[in-house]
């Protein structure tokens, strides 16, 4: 079962084995399926097939949420004064320069001094350091936003996540991530 399969990738990365973790997760995949790995899976959020972490694993709790949504993308709602992750991935990508891209939009734009509260994070891992930090667009009409980012050699395996960072004062904010991508820089 896809829980199991998730118990047992998540044991190997535990203990480092982050390419054989990787390897299982692939042969696990529908041959269909293989057609979409790129640096990271199902980056339109379409409910692509496939055991988490190498697959979106979503969070559904009383202080954020996100699902999928096949017309718009990642759904996702937070009003929290706590920190939250709504949805992460687990990511295998080489050491080299690259671009991390998203298109969003929020269900109302925010007043426009206020920071969206909401952004990509991309870290390494085992380490944990910061690899790129993109928040999401005031806006609510789907805008793009890139940043680069750079992994390096001592940097096997990573994690990226949309988080939630916590409000002083509890403002919801909701909308949809249409896509996330990376690309290799040029």
């Amino acid at each position: 079962s896809a829980r199991e399969q998730t118990a047992l990738l998540i044991t190997m990365m535990q203990k480092g084995d982050f390419d054989r973790a990787y390897t299982a997760w692939l042969g696990w995949l529908p041959p269909e399926a293989l057609g979409r790995i790129a640096y990271l899976y199902d980056g339109t959020f379409s409910g692509a097939p496939g055991a988490t972490p190498f697959n979106w694993t979503l969070n559904a709790t009383g202080i954020g949420a996100t699902e999928l949504d096949k017309e718009h993308g990642l759904r996702f709602d937070h009003s929290s004064t706590a920190n939250v992750q709504l949805a992460a991935q687990m990511l295998l990508i080489p050491p080299g320069r690259y671009r991390l891209m998203t298109v969003a939009a929020l269900d109302q734009a925010m007043p426009q001094d206020a920071e969206v509260p909401l952004a990509w994070q991309l870290i390494c891992l085992p380490k944990r350091n910061m690899l790129a930090d993109l928040r999401l667009p005031n806006s609510a009409v789907p805008k793009g936003l890139a940043m680069a980012f750079e992994v390096s050699a001592d940097c096997p395996a990573q994690q990226l996540s949309l988080e939630g960072g916590g409000m002083e004062f509890p403002i919801r904010a909701g909308g949809y991530v249409r896509s996330i991508a990376i690309e290799k820089a040029k």
